[in-house]
């Protein structure tokens, strides 16, 4: 008898471990890791160095239509110093007609300093000619960008001076405020 209820345990068991393997197997078709990628970013790396806080020039973000894709350009980008050792990296998603991109740096690493990266940019592939894009833009080391709408055709150029972009903030209720965009990083 007992050998019939150890067999059991062990089959119950196997059991056990194939639903939880399916269970997760499962979750991870909802997780669509394809949502957030890593685009190839070309930069001139930090140009100059200036203390926290301080900024030197105009900084713009410049949308234009490609024949690979829309090419996105920042100018004059501020973000932590860090990034001379660990390098500049950029995520994106697009959900229909939202494209989501954020700019951060590779290392956890921060420094008490600020560096001009004088360009950036990268391209976007995927987006439909003729079609209405919302488009929300985060560089980590300043605040995120108000919603940028624009029709992906050709021709298409745009150009924005990112400090009139910059999103409002919202009151938390706390005593604390955040920049007035969707969280999704």
């Amino acid at each position: 008898m007992c050998g019939k209820i150890t067999i059991i345990a062990i089959v119950m068991r196997k059991i056990f471990l194939l639903l939880c393997a399916a269970w997760v197997v499962a979750g991870c078709g909802l997780i669509d890791n394809d949502r957030f990628h890593s685009e190839e970013l070309t930069s001139t790396g930090c140009a100059s160095e200036t203390k926290a806080g301080s900024s030197e020039a105009d900084s713009k973000l410049i949308l234009k239509h490609t024949s690979d894709g829309l090419l996105v350009t920042r100018e004059n980008a501020r973000m932590n110093c860090a990034i001379k050792d660990g390098g500049i990296a950029c995520d994106v998603s697009v959900e229909g007609n939202i494209i989501k991109y954020k700019v951060h740096q590779k290392s956890e690493f921060f420094a008490n300093c600020i560096c001009l990266v004088k360009e950036m940019s990268s391209v976007v592939t995927g987006l439909k000619e003729g079609t209405n894009y919302t488009l929300y833009y985060w560089c980590v080391d300043e605040m995120p960008l108000t919603a940028i709408d624009f029709t992906y055709k050709k021709g298409f150029r745009m150009s924005l001076d990112t400090d009139l972009y910059k999103a409002p903030l919202i009151d938390n209720g706390d005593g604390t405020w955040s920049p007035d965009v969707p969280v999704w990083w």
